[in-house]
This record gives structure tokens, sequence and C-alpha cells, in this order.
């Protein structure tokens, strides 16, 4: 019965999506799937029970995957507090490392493969950087508010066009606190209070246009 539930166990390690790998007090491996070891350039029954955790740092850094700097912390590590690394493979694969304290007094470290997440954070990176680019050197003022009327962006002409020179203009800042800013610094002349409430009444819900006169 031992046999068949270490088997079982055995099993559940080796079909999990993440590598794992579980050290004793004297941070000694006592079991690692397989998925671990080839995550860190291994064979899956190279690393074996009863290595030091610095016997398995010594044969990823051989393995040759890993940048050895990236290793060179491994050994020193505070294992009796959670802690995560990110290391990437010579051939750009990217692995996500945590680890945190068992009950006993060692540790269980989780290895994931964040290649498409880190490719995809850097494409989304890269596209509103460019959207950022092209917003700032556009001819038009424009800024864009969420369905509670809070900022979330605008452009350095909108902040000129609208008479918000300072941090009033910065996201987060309501539709209604930035009118009451153009009302404070003049911009809309004499009918400054009248404007905005016009501005209040219109339906946003709706294409709406309309014109003023800069009073500056």
């Amino acid at each position: 019965d031992a046999a068949a539930r270490a088997d079982i166990l055995r099993q559940t390690l080796d079909s999990m999506r993440h590598g794992i790998a579980q050290y004793d007090r004297d941070r000694r491996l006592v079991t690692i799937n397989a998925l671990a070891a080839t995550l860190n350039g291994l064979a899956p029954d190279a690393p074996q029970p009863g290595m030091a955790v610095r016997e398995v740092a010594a044969m990823i850094v051989r393995a040759g995957v890993f940048p050895p700097e990236t290793m060179a912390a491994s050994t020193g590590r505070d294992y009796t507090k959670p802690w995560r690394s990110v290391r990437r493979r010579h051939d750009g694969r990217v692995i996500e490392m945590l680890s945190d304290p068992t009950p006993n007094g060692g540790f269980v470290t989780t290895f994931t493969d964040i290649t498409a997440l880190t490719e995809a954070e850097a494409a989304a990176s890269e596209r509103a950087r460019v959207l950022e680019l092209m917003l700032e050197n556009m001819r038009h003022g424009i800024n864009y508010f969420d369905r509670h009327g809070r900022l979330v962006a605008g452009n350095r002409m909108i902040s000129e066009l609208a008479g918000h020179p300072d941090l009033s203009f910065a996201p987060g800042a309501t539709f209604e606190s930035l009118l009451e800013a153009q009302i404070a610094r003049g911009v809309l002349g004499a009918e400054g209070a009248a404007l905005a409430e016009r501005a209040r009444r219109i339906d946003r819900t709706k294409p709406a246009r309309y014109l003023r006169s800069d009073a500056r």
C-alpha cells in the first residue's frame, strides 16, 4: 500500500505543469519532479534524494543553461522565508522560481516557465509606449475618462488647451475637479460657471460637440 501511494504521488508530481522540489531542514533534497529538473537543464533522474542544495545548484551551473551569476545566490539564501527569483536561460526561456518554508524547517521550491507571459508583457509595454508617443505628438488635445468620470489618460496638447499646466491634470482626477480648476484659473472667462454647467449636462453616452472661447 505504501509503495502504491508513493507511485501515485510520483505520477502526480510528474504530471504537474510546474516544477517542484522539496528539501528537508538540513537543505537536502527529499523529492523533485521531472519538470523541475528539465527546466533547470538537468536530466529527470539527475538530482537524487539526499543531495545538498549546493550540490544541486552546482549541477545546474554545470548544465550551462543559466548564466553562472544567476545561480550564485542560491546557496546563500534564507530559506526560512518566502522568496521569488526570475532566471533567463541561454535559450531565452524565462523561469520563475518561488521558495516557501515548510513546517518541519525545510522548504519547497516551484519552477514555472513564464516565457509566454514575459513576452506578452514586453509586447504590451511596447504597444503602450508607441501609443503614448503617438498621443503626445497629435495636433489635437485628447483625454479619456472612465465610466466614473475619472481621467485615465490625456496628452500634452489637451493639458495646454484646457488650461491644466500642473498635476491637477493627472490620471485619477475627476471631470468635476478639472472643471472647477478651469473656472478657478479663469480659462472659461466671465461665463465660466455657465459653460461648466453646460459641460456637466452633456450626455456623455452619445457623441457630442460644442464650442467655447478661451479667455486667456
